[in-house]
């Protein structure tokens, strides 16, 4: 496993799995959402962060370097930490994550012999890559 070391002036780092990030700003012009790896960007100043979201479309320039590309990412906290996963916030104390890219899953799909849903019950079954499954019926009233 290679080790990246984090830049002393780093305020937050991403780990994406898509190419959009808070809101669906694009920061970054590599990767993608279909390869399997996660882009993992280092961020040192908020105004460049903002300056980045607002005009990036427009001048691509400003988007950030991806310091590094993988399929699984191991960050080591000594001291407590401000996170975020998907807008939830908490304090982590102490800790080691590991993550790793799952696979794709199917979560929400129109079952093939239903055109309307409103006009028969339908089952939906949907099977995750780690095992666990989920259904989900709509019945008309």
């Amino acid at each position: 496993m290679n080790e990246i070391a984090v830049p002393n002036d780093c305020r937050a780092i991403a780990l994406m799995n898509i190419q959009s990030y808070a809101g669906g700003t694009k920061f970054t012009n590599k990767g993608r959402s279909d390869d399997g790896l996660i882009e993992i960007v280092f961020f040192t100043n908020i105004i460049r962060m903002a300056t980045s979201a607002v005009l990036s479309p427009i001048m691509p320039f400003l988007r950030f370097r991806v310091a590094a590309q993988s399929s699984k990412v191991c960050i080591r906290i000594n001291q407590p930490l401000h996170c975020q996963v998907d807008g939830e916030p908490w304090l982590q104390k102490e800790a080691i994550f590991q993550i790793s890219h799952f696979g794709r899953s199917t979560i929400l799909r129109r079952k093939k012999s239903s055109s309307n849903c409103a006009d028969q019950s339908s089952v939906e079954h949907s099977s995750f890559s780690d095992g666990t499954h989920c259904s989900s019926s709509m019945e008309s009233d």
